[in-house]
Protein backbone atom coordinates (compact mmCIF):
# COMPACT_ATOMS: atom_id res chain seq x y z
CA UNK A 1 0.00 0.00 0.00
CA UNK A 2 1.49 3.11 -0.61
CA UNK A 3 1.77 6.69 0.97
CA UNK A 4 -1.29 8.16 -1.02
CA UNK A 5 -3.48 5.18 0.06
CA UNK A 6 -2.66 5.58 3.80
CA UNK A 7 -3.36 8.87 3.42
CA UNK A 8 -7.19 8.46 1.81
CA UNK A 9 -7.58 6.05 4.68
CA UNK A 10 -6.40 8.44 7.27
CA UNK A 11 -8.72 11.46 5.97
CA UNK A 12 -11.80 9.08 5.36
CA UNK A 13 -10.96 8.05 9.20
CA UNK A 14 -10.86 11.60 10.04
CA UNK A 15 -14.14 12.73 8.27
CA UNK A 16 -16.17 9.86 9.58
CA UNK A 17 -14.88 10.99 13.39
CA UNK A 18 -16.06 14.71 12.75
CA UNK A 19 -19.43 13.65 10.78
CA UNK A 20 -20.42 11.32 14.12
CA UNK A 21 -18.80 14.27 16.77
CA UNK A 22 -20.86 16.87 14.73
CA UNK A 23 -24.29 14.00 14.89
CA UNK A 24 -23.35 13.76 18.90
CA UNK A 25 -23.73 17.84 19.15
CA UNK A 26 -26.73 18.03 17.17
CA UNK A 27 -28.71 14.85 19.43
CA UNK A 28 -28.25 17.47 22.53
CA UNK A 29 -29.09 20.46 21.22
CA UNK A 30 -32.88 22.29 22.83
CA UNK A 31 -34.86 23.90 20.63
CA UNK A 32 -37.52 26.17 20.65
CA UNK A 33 -40.80 25.40 19.40
CA UNK A 34 -44.03 27.30 18.00
CA UNK A 35 -47.06 24.98 18.19
CA UNK A 36 -49.15 26.80 20.23
CA UNK A 37 -48.75 29.92 18.31
CA UNK A 38 -51.32 28.16 15.62
CA UNK A 39 -53.71 27.03 18.87
CA UNK A 40 -53.43 30.19 20.32
CA UNK A 41 -54.02 31.80 16.63
CA UNK A 42 -56.94 29.68 15.99
CA UNK A 43 -58.37 30.86 19.96
CA UNK A 44 -58.24 33.92 19.02
CA UNK A 45 -59.68 33.65 15.42
CA UNK A 46 -56.94 35.71 13.85
CA UNK A 47 -56.04 33.95 10.70
CA UNK A 48 -52.18 33.86 9.28
CA UNK A 49 -53.90 35.98 6.04
CA UNK A 50 -54.71 38.84 8.89
CA UNK A 51 -51.30 38.56 10.68
CA UNK A 52 -50.01 39.58 7.19
CA UNK A 53 -52.55 41.72 6.02
CA UNK A 54 -53.32 43.67 9.10
CA UNK A 55 -50.46 42.86 11.11
CA UNK A 56 -47.78 42.93 8.42
CA UNK A 57 -46.04 39.84 9.84
CA UNK A 58 -44.12 38.76 6.91
CA UNK A 59 -44.60 35.41 5.03
CA UNK A 60 -40.85 34.80 5.80
CA UNK A 61 -41.58 35.51 9.53
CA UNK A 62 -44.76 32.69 9.56
CA UNK A 63 -42.49 30.10 7.16
CA UNK A 64 -40.25 30.12 9.90
CA UNK A 65 -42.17 29.53 12.77
CA UNK A 66 -43.93 27.22 11.03
CA UNK A 67 -40.93 25.46 10.44
CA UNK A 68 -39.62 26.19 14.30
CA UNK A 69 -36.37 28.04 12.89
CA UNK A 70 -34.88 31.22 14.54
CA UNK A 71 -37.07 34.07 14.70
CA UNK A 72 -36.54 37.68 16.42
CA UNK A 73 -37.52 38.84 19.82
CA UNK A 74 -39.08 41.50 17.86
CA UNK A 75 -41.43 39.45 16.12
CA UNK A 76 -42.25 37.86 19.20
CA UNK A 77 -43.01 41.06 20.65
CA UNK A 78 -45.19 41.86 18.27
CA UNK A 79 -47.09 38.52 18.15
CA UNK A 80 -47.40 38.96 21.78
CA UNK A 81 -49.02 42.31 21.38
CA UNK A 82 -51.65 41.63 18.56
CA UNK A 83 -52.22 38.29 20.59
CA UNK A 84 -52.44 39.74 23.94
CA UNK A 85 -51.33 36.91 25.06
CA UNK A 86 -47.56 35.67 27.22
CA UNK A 87 -44.83 34.31 25.92
CA UNK A 88 -45.56 30.88 26.76
CA UNK A 89 -49.10 30.62 24.92
CA UNK A 90 -46.56 31.19 21.44
CA UNK A 91 -43.71 29.05 21.96
CA UNK A 92 -42.28 26.33 24.32
CA UNK A 93 -38.77 25.05 25.00
CA UNK A 94 -38.18 21.11 23.61
CA UNK A 95 -34.81 19.51 25.37
CA UNK A 96 -34.11 17.23 22.31
CA UNK A 97 -34.83 14.15 24.72
CA UNK A 98 -38.10 15.17 23.98
CA UNK A 99 -37.92 15.64 20.40
CA UNK A 100 -40.92 13.47 20.12
CA UNK A 101 -43.31 15.94 21.01
CA UNK A 102 -42.01 18.72 18.37
CA UNK A 103 -43.87 17.51 15.24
Amino acid sequence: MGYCQYINIYIKIYINLYIFYIYKLIRYVAMIVYNKLWETLKRKKISQYKLIKTYHISTGQLDRLRKNENVSTYTLNQLCEILDCELSDIAEYIRNSDSKNIE
